[in-house]
């Protein structure tokens, strides 16, 4: 018997919706125990909102954010499976699965040529999808795995050197944390892959995989690369660079390593970050028709991870042999500065006056307030917002991506809307919504993108078009306060926390029209949307130039310096790169 078409783009749509809606249990169990120790404040908050969102995108059956990220699948065959028309008819299954998940969940139609930014609308294009393989001895089965991942930051690589070891492995570890979190880049709490070994792309896939593909609180059967898990989890912890930058007792749910035979000469590492959308499905299907729906895609097995040419059930893992090689590379806690060895040399030159005192903002002594405004809004209702207080909206605001603001900022083509009188709220975002007849259009999740990629724009959108308030995610920076939104008297919101998209979705009434969609694409162009209680809204960024991020920047840097004190510079350096860390804190 074999498995049909049919049945494989049924599962495969099945798959996407269910990876689109619901956190896997694994996740929101991870989630709640963080937010029930959380003991900072603003983290607490922002944690109790992500278990919210997960009710509401239940509750709802909409997208728990509004970027669906990158659809993709992953693979594993058994030996023995049979497939209607082969794996041919399988990717053709995935496809139009995709296609149609992107049409009627919806998903938000991402994939677009990557230099003219053609977007078919689909999801589907030249290697999208992408799907990865694996097989295993015997089975009549095959599993599909659907993962959602953002296909942009939170993930890096590093060729490092045997030399570099266990304690550079930890630098660029903490390196990956420091630069993605502060720059509203990843959605702490995170789950991280780290991919050691094998090529380059190996690492990088491994990396991703372990991210991915593993359950929170599942541990490497390798014992040596167990340890090393618990090892980079306490030390990301420490960091407490948590939810939205603030400062966080669990800024890293989970640390899943995973090896690979490689170079002797080199120890390339590829990192990969999860973010708090935990998007992945899985089901097995049996070649006599039979489906079974589970939670952990149990894509890493001892087949995976075999050594030998020949494969041999419960054969012992690499470091339960003897630890032949260089050993002291094995020692991981007698070789990490974290764990109570000799100091290496500071990658701080002087760590006391890295940041000099009273560089950041003292914070506010007006208490935080809420507020509930209309749009458009007064220069009254912005000038009374001050850096930490919480805005709902209500009223028509409009979305604007790099798309509309090279045409519309860029080439000088006019709004086709009344900005300056009107419509004087943008929030920098692309919904998950679709055209459901012409002319007509749904939206179910909402999520804004990281601010800071769009300051080239601020002054002339401010200048020109008299735009009043601006929402994205992760604000921007102080220098931007100080200078542009404060000589306009505008402020920057910030999505509280990020990736709630169910929650700002539900306070989406209606939309309007999408402007300019056939030229940019619907993801790029002009949304014009009816919100109701659109928040929790962050005012990271007031019309005075205070930042929210600024004044509280000295109590989350303190855990970093005193980490990166203790950690080693790597051996060897990339051009243009930046080597002090406190370059990369917030200021």
């Amino acid at each position: 018997m074999s498995i049909t078409y049919k049945q494989l783009e049924e599962v495969a749509y099945e798959l996407n919706r269910r990876a689109a809606i619901a956190v896997p249990l694994d996740a929101k169990q991870a989630f709640q125990q963080a937010a029930q120790r959380e003991t900072q404040p603003d983290a607490k908050r922002a944690l109790l909102a992500v278990l919210d969102n997960a009710d509401v995108a239940v509750a709802q059956q909409s997208s728990m954010c509004g970027d669906t990220g990158l659809p993709r699948f992953y693979v594993k065959a058994g030996n023995n499976v049979e497939l209607e028309g082969g794996f041919v008819s399988l990717e053709r299954a995935l496809r139009a699965a995709t296609v149609q998940a992107t049409k009627e969940v919806p998903l938000r139609s991402n994939r677009v040529h990557p230099l003219t930014r053609r977007n078919p609308g689909t999801n589907v294009g030249v290697m999208a999808p992408s799907v990865d393989y694996r097989f295993e001895p015997d089975g009549d089965w095959i599993d599909l795995t659907a993962v959602h991942k953002g296909g942009l930051f939170g993930s890096d690589y590093r060729m490092l050197f045997p030399g570099d070891g266990i304690p550079g492995l930890k630098r660029f570890f903490v390196d990956t944390l420091v630069a993605f979190g502060h720059r509203g880049l990843s959605c702490p709490p995170v789950i991280i892959g780290v991919g050691i070994g094998g090529a380059k792309d190996q690492c990088v896939t491994l990396g991703k995989e372990a991210s991915c593909l593993r359950l929170v609180g599942d541990r490497h059967p390798d014992p040596l690369v167990a340890k090393l898990e618990l090892e980079l989890l306490e030390l990301g912890n420490r960091t407490m660079i948590g939810i939205m930058g603030f400062k966080s007792d669990t800024p890293v749910l989970d640390v899943h390593c995973e090896i690979a035979y490689t170079h002797t000469g080199g120890l390339p590492i590829g990192i990969s970050q999860l973010c708090h959308a935990v998007r992945r499905a899985t089901a097995r299907i049996y070649n006599d028709g039979r489906v079974e729906y589970r939670e952990d895609p149990q894509w890493f097995t001892e087949y995976y991870r075999r050594e030998g040419v020949s494969f041999e059930p419960g054969e012992p893992q690499p470091s339960t042999k003897g630890g032949e090689g260089m050993k002291g590379l094995a020692q991981i806690a007698q070789r990490s500065p974290t764990n109570g060895s000799p100091k290496t040399q500071s990658a701080i030159p002087n760590p006391k006056s890295a940041i000099p005192a009273g560089s950041a903002q003292k914070p506010a002594t007006r208490p935080s307030k809420e507020w509930h405004l209309k749009v458009p809004l007064s220069e009254k209702d912005v000038r009374q917002l001050r850096a930490g207080d919480v805005v709902y909206l209500t009223g028509c605001i409009f979305t604007a991506r790099d798309g509309v603001f090279k045409y519309m900022i860029d080439e000088g083509h006019e709004p086709p809307i009344d900005i300056r009188n009107q419509f004087n709220v943008t929030t920098q975002s692309s919904p998950a919504g679709a055209e459901v007849a012409p002319g007509k259009y749904m939206v179910n999740s909402l999520q804004a993108t990281a601010g800071f990629r769009y300051a080239q724009w601020m002054d002339r959108l401010f200048e020109r078009y008299g735009v009043r308030a601006v929402l994205n995610k992760g604000g921007m920076s102080q220098e931007m306060y100080q200078t542009v939104f404060k000589k306009h008297g505008v402020v920057c919101l910030s999505t509280m926390p990020y990736g709630i998209g169910a929650i700002y979705g539900k306070a989406v009434k209606g939309v309007r029209d999408v402007y300019w969609k056939d030229m940019l694409g619907m993801s790029e162009g002009m949304w014009l949307l009816d919100v109701e209680e659109l928040g929790p809204l962050l005012v990271d960024g007031d019309s005075e130039g205070n930042s929210y991020v600024a004044q509280h920047a000295d109590e989350v840097n303190a855990p970093l310096l005193e980490i990166y004190k203790e950690l080693p510079e790597l051996i060897l350096k990339r051009f243009g790169e930046v080597s002090d860390p406190t370059e990369e804190l917030i200021k």
